[in-house]
């Protein structure tokens, strides 16, 4: 886990992503912007964190493809029934098969690549 120096547990965010130097740059650009930041290479261990942080997480960012049993898509869906507060934040650059009915109840979605503007824009 990566952590800010402003100890904001409010400020906690998931972030799932298997591409290990993509996950590196966006949890840096998350911490130099005040955010505390807990690394996923894949769905479980994402969930994991959000079951081992319940209460203290403020959004969860995730990558759409990943591998193993669980992909970004399905590790929303089970944030958002578990944790509606939470949010959710998802990514892709395979953005074409992406549509409204997908997206019911995430906040937002991010095309990769993705500006860090727009990373801190949707986090707020």
């Amino acid at each position: 886990m990566t952590s800010s120096s402003d100890g904001k547990a409010e400020r906690v965010v998931v972030l799932a992503e298997d591409e290990p130097l993509l996950r590196a740059a966006t949890a840096l650009l998350l911490t130099s912007h005040g955010y505390l930041v807990a690394e996923a290479a894949n769905a479980l261990e994402a969930v994991a964190i959000l079951e081992e942080r319940a209460g203290s997480t403020k959004a969860l960012f995730s990558d759409i493809n990943m591998p193993g049993e669980m992909d970004g898509l399905e590790l929303a869906r089970f944030a958002r029934a578990r944790w509606p507060e939470l949010t959710i934040v998802l990514t892709s650059g395979k953005s074409d098969h992406i549509n409204a009915k997908l997206m019911d109840g995430i906040d937002a979605f991010l095309p990769k690549p993705y500006r860090p503007a727009e990373v801190i824009a949707v986090l707020g």
